[in-house]
């Protein structure tokens, strides 16, 4: 049997987008793939802002030209890209967030502009207070820009969707999943209150399997197939189905891509390795 290694030690070779678009046949998506894989999340930021809007301008600035710059290329490549449903619905559960903190520091910044002659008798404080609410501006204008440009992602994400039937495998690779217990667990985002990515939907979409499946599907017709996801579930549901379920000398070709750094991708997957 067959196992999995990863290059953790050695240096990963390098793709960009393009060179892995005209190399394969197929690109399958994860709702990770839409986001660069840089430290914390604009959401996590966005959670961790409570009040004041206090956000990585150089981040998110680099946020916004990666997702304007993956809708141009999910545009050009459309015929070789194949996104499941729920991939759309993790991404509107996404952008429904993001709206709904624009629109919550937008509502604390009026407030704060309303409120005059606040610390009026003390000039440090109201100097440091005019500074916050300005830098707070600027960063709602950044994160606006930054919902605009996923906005058009999604939109053009939501051309590449395919409902099609599952074979037999995506059960049992959902059951391989659960007694590998190799997904993690977010049951603590679905807390009462708890206003985290994930909270809105409490069932398991099991996304990361149908993708796997859907991969096994493309590839088992002779097809080069990528996935484009930074999310490890996903990897390892990959490993444990060709170790159980597809086999590692089937001969299919199976790709998975993550870890967007400057520019660049890595092979974090490969069923041919």
């Amino acid at each position: 049997m067959k196992s999995q290694e990863y290059l953790s030690e050695k240096k990963p070779e390098l793709f960009e987008f393009e060179d892995i678009a005209e190399s394969r046949d197929i690109l399958l998506f994860d709702t990770s793939g839409f986001e660069m894989l840089d430290g914390a999340g604009v959401s996590e930021a966005l959670f961790e802002s409570h009040i004041h809007l206090n956000l990585d301008q150089n981040s998110l600035s680099k946020r916004t030209e990666f997702v304007s710059g993956l809708a141009c290329m999910i545009n050009k490549y459309n015929d070789k890209i194949d996104i499941v449903p729920e991939v759309i619905v993790e991404a509107e559960d996404y952008m429904d967030i993001l709206n709904e903190q624009l629109k919550f520091h937008k509502n604390i910044l009026d407030k704060k502009k309303s409120q005059k002659k606040v610390y009026s008798r003390n000039r440090r404080e109201t100097h440091r207070r005019m500074k916050m609410s300005a830098s707070e501006k600027d960063n709602l204008e950044m994160l606006r820009l930054y919902v605009d440009n996923y906005y058009h992602l999604l939109k053009e994400a939501k051309n590449c969707v395919s409902d099609k039937r599952y074979n037999g495998f995506l059960e049992q690779v959902k059951d391989l999943a659960k007694k590998k217990n190799i997904k993690r667990d977010f049951s603590f985002r679905y807390r009462a209150g708890l206003k985290r990515p994930g909270n809105r939907r409490k069932e398991d979409l099991y996304t990361d399997e149908k993708i796997a499946v859907r991969a096994y599907e493309h590839a088992s017709k002779g097809n080069k197939v990528a996935i484009i996801s930074n999310d490890s579930d996903l990897r390892n549901i990959l490993d444990v189905s060709f170790t159980h379920a597809f086999g590692w000398n089937s001969g299919l070709d199976v790709s998975m891509y993550c870890n967007y750094r400057h520019g660049k991708y890595n092979a974090e997957f490969d069923s041919k390795r």
